[in-house]
């Protein structure tokens, strides 16, 4: 199903805060600064509401419950697809407008210190103009490692692998993470031969040692594989087979390949640099306790960020 179409004005907007993105931070803070008796316009290129109730958070969780309770793959994935509204936002659409924030659909491109183009489907861009201030929340995206012979075609994102219908008989996840082992277990409660690997020499290796080899104990106890301090190094279409040369000198053969490599800040060609904030490539928006983003050091008095693109996601 189609995201709802939000309010999509054709003129320029004047708001006291414009807010871009609408997921776990800017939603709510679009959501909080309206209640003071501000105008905000909240802009989104997806969906309304953010990736973790679509594409993430929730049908990861109800995917595991529903393993837990034993249900089958299909009954499953209907349950998956009414705890995500059959990624329909029109809920989300509803409660902001119904709180009296503006909605405009596309991809926001910051013009100038005061305003913002939002460039949609439809027509020219809309100007936004804001004077309290701006709130930046646009997300992250998935860190997409190259492997020479490895196409899209054959590989899934974390949002692919929660927003498929199929359930593939053997599955190689690239990534020892929080979202690797998390659907590696989801698919492997459900039938799939699970293979992770993970370039570190434990999984989780962000947390404490005992955390990854914790999890790993269970996975393999489970019956997954899980191979760490390797890597893949190459890949091939064989007949009806996705064959992986992995680092150690063994292959993997199976149907699809889970990048979960983790995730980077979506700060690309939003025009950061004429705020005068500039960063290296990938990297988070610094910001002080309450939010405000650092400009050579300097806390912006009206300019914050919240969310991933200030932090490491966990999807």
């Amino acid at each position: 199903m189609q995201p709802a179409a939000g309010s999509t004005p054709s003129a320029a907007v004047e708001s006291d805060v414009v807010v871009i993105g609408s997921g776990s931070g800017g939603g709510v803070a679009a959501l909080e600064i309206v209640r003071t008796g501000l105008s905000v316009a909240l802009v989104e290129q997806g969906r309304f509401g953010g990736e973790c109730h679509y594409v993430a958070c929730v049908p990861s969780k109800a995917l595991l419950i529903a393993a837990r309770a034993g249900a089958t793959w299909a009954d499953a994935l209907r349950r998956r697809e009414v705890a995500v509204d059959e990624r329909s936002d029109a809920a989300a659409v509803r409660e902001y407008e119904k709180a009296g924030i503006r909605l405009i659909r596309g991809r926001a491109v910051i013009s100038d210190v005061r305003t913002v183009s939002v460039i949609g489907d439809r027509g020219d861009p809309t100007v936004l103009s804001w004077s309290r201030g701006l709130v930046l929340a646009p997300g992250s995206e998935p860190v997409i490692h190259e492997v020479p012979g490895l196409t899209s075609a054959m590989t899934w994102t974390s949002e692919q692998a929660l927003s498929s219908f199929d359930l593939p008989a053997a599955l190689l996840v690239m990534g020892g993470g929080a979202v690797g082992c998390e659907l590696a277990q989801i698919y492997a409660a459900f039938g799939s031969k699970v293979t992770i690997v993970e370039k570190a020499d434990r999984l989780l290796a962000k947390e404490q040692p005992w955390v990854g080899e914790t999890v790993a104990d269970n996975l393999r106890a489970a019956g997954l594989m899980v191979l760490t301090g390797t890597e893949a190094t190459r890949a091939q279409q064989a007949r009806d087979a996705l064959i992986v040369e992995l680092s150690d000198g063994s292959r993997w053969t199976g149907d699809r390949v889970l990048m979960a490599g983790g995730r980077t800040p979506r700060t690309d060609g939003i025009g950061l640099e004429r705020l005068g904030i500039t960063l290296e490539d990938k990297a988070e928006i610094p910001v002080d306790s309450r939010c405000h983003v650092l400009i050579d050091g300097r806390a912006a008095a009206d300019v914050f960020a919240v969310g991933d693109v200030t932090a490491t996601a966990p999807f």
